[in-house]
């Protein structure tokens, strides 16, 4: 049975040494910022589907999709948050794996920035990412 492309893409971050080294299992549906709550320690890392292109042609779907995913880092020093991003980039960025469920014809890092929540003295880096998946 397919999962969601994000749960895939987790599962990568999940399984690289350096992810794991910074964030450990700290990577979670976005739900609010990881500094809260009961679960709270950083660096973390959420994600969100921001949108999902899926390909058809003029007979229908081809069963493939394009969705558009925001992984987030967060830390509370801005050099801790960007050796998050660039774990986080190293991880992603090409990946290709035909073995999952859908298949992952390709991981694109589409951009980046740096933001900073001064009443929360948290550091936040947002990787817009690409995934191509599908038959």
């Amino acid at each position: 049975m397919a999962v969601e492309v994000e749960v895939l893409v987790r599962q990568r971050l999940l399984e690289s040494p350096e992810v794991q080294a910074l964030v450990g299992t700290r990577i979670f549906p976005v739900g609010g910022r990881p500094d809260k709550g009961s679960e709270a320690a950083l660096p973390a890392i959420t994600y969100q589907r921001v949108s999902n292109r899926r390909l058809t042609s003029h007979e229908g779907s081809l069963g493939a999709s394009m969705p558009l995913v925001q992984f987030s880092c967060w830390a509370k020093t801005w050099s801790e948050v960007r050796a998050v991003a660039e774990a986080v980039r190293r991880a992603l960025d090409g990946w290709i794996d035909y073995s999952t469920d859908p298949p992952i014809h390709g991981v694109t890092i589409e951009g980046d920035l740096d933001e900073y929540d001064a009443d929360a003295r948290v550091y936040h880096v947002p990787l817009t990412i690409r995934v191509r998946a599908g038959r």
